[in-house]
């Protein structure tokens, strides 16, 4: 992925956060794209910011494609019907997943 093109994924991310519903939130998120490399995302304070690389400790952790990813983010693909198709694989904090999608739109 280019850096431009994470650039705009990025900016379509911070656009659909919503802080209030992250209350109480505080962890690290690791995104590993097949193909593309690993990110990660912060959700601290109400905010979230993005880094590249591989998180220090990460409370969960989403593999996929970047395109199915993107789509989940977006709300295009639901991320049970993403899990269930094995477009998308989940490791660590289930409840965080559960709330994670919540969090964007």
């Amino acid at each position: 992925m280019g850096i431009e093109e994470l650039k705009g994924v990025w900016t379509g991310l911070q656009g659909s956060f919503h802080p209030e519903r992250a209350k109480g939130i505080d962890a690290e998120i690791q995104l590993e794209l097949e193909g593309e490399g690993a990110y990660y995302l912060v959700i601290r304070d109400q905010k979230v910011s993005a880094e590249t690389g591989t998180a220090p400790n990460p409370r969960l952790t989403l593999k996929a494609k970047k395109a199915d990813l993107v789509a989940i983010f977006e709300g295009k693909l639901d991320p049970s019907t993403a899990f269930f198709q094995g477009k998308l694989n989940i490791k660590g904090d289930m409840n965080l997943a559960l709330q994670l999608i919540s969090f964007f739109k």
